[in-house]
C-alpha cells in the first residue's frame, strides 16, 4: 500500500509539473522575433551642418551636412555620406551582418545601447572638438558617430581628413579625433 501510495504521488507531482509549465506562459508577455522586412517609420530628426568652424578653415566642407535621423524611434545613420537622405516614410530595415567596425560603432556610439567614452551621455564632446560652434553636444555627437559610420562601412570619409585637420588646425586635432574612432573599433 505504501508502495502504491508512492507510485501515485509521484505521478500527480510529474502532472502537475507538466501543467505548470504549460499554464506557466498564462500573463507573460510573448516577444515576437524581429522581422525586417516589416517596413517602419523612419523620421528626419533635424539637418546638422559641418562645425562652421571647420568650413571656415576647409571651404570644400562649408556646405557638408547630414540629418539626424530616427528609425522606428531609435537613432539611424547614413552609412554612405555621398548619398542623399532619405525621406521620412517607411521603410523595412537592411541588417548588416558582416560589418564588426559598425555593429561596434552603433553599439558604442551615439544614441547606441552602450554609448562609451566621449559619446556617454555625460560626456561633452562639443568643449573637445568645437566649443565656439552653434552645433549642441548631442549634435557633435551624432555627426561624428555619421562620419565614423560612413568610413567603416564604405570608407567614405567625406567631410574628414586626419591628415588635413592636422595640417589646417595645428597639433593632433585630425589625430585626436580618429583616436575616438580607433578606440572604438579596437
Amino acid at each position: 500500500m505504501k508502495n502504491k501510495l508512492s507510485k501515485l504521488y509521484k505521478i500527480f507531482l510529474a502532472v502537475g509539473m507538466v501543467f505548470s509549465m504549460c499554464f506557466n506562459t498564462l500573463g507573460m508577455s510573448v516577444v515576437n522575433a524581429y522581422d525586417p522586412s516589416v517596413p517602419k517609420e523612419f523620421t528626419r530628426v533635424k539637418n546638422i551642418k559641418y562645425p562652421e568652424w571647420w568650413g571656415r578653415k576647409i571651404p570644400s566642407i562649408a556646405s557638408w551636412s547630414t540629418y539626424s535621423c530616427k528609425y522606428d524611434g531609435k537613432w539611424a545613420f547614413c552609412l554612405e555620406a555621398e548619398k542623399k537622405t532619405p525621406a521620412s516614410g517607411k521603410y523595412p530595415a537592411q541588417v548588416i551582418e558582416n560589418n564588426e567596425n559598425v555593429r561596434k560603432l552603433l553599439y558604442y556610439g551615439f544614441g547606441g545601447p552602450a554609448a562609451y567614452g566621449e559619446f556617454a551621455a555625460d560626456a561633452d564632446l562639443k568643449t573637445a572638438i568645437c566649443p565656439d560652434d552653434p552645433l549642441t553636444n548631442d549634435d557633435i555627437k551624432y555627426l561624428l558617430t555619421h562620419i565614423f559610420l560612413s568610413g567603416a562601412y564604405s570608407g567614405q570619409w567625406k567631410g574628414f581628413d586626419e591628415n588635413l585637420f592636422n595640417q589646417t588646425f595645428g597639433s593632433n586635432y585630425g589625430t585626436n579625433i580618429m583616436n575616438i574612432y580607433r578606440r572604438i573599433i579596437s
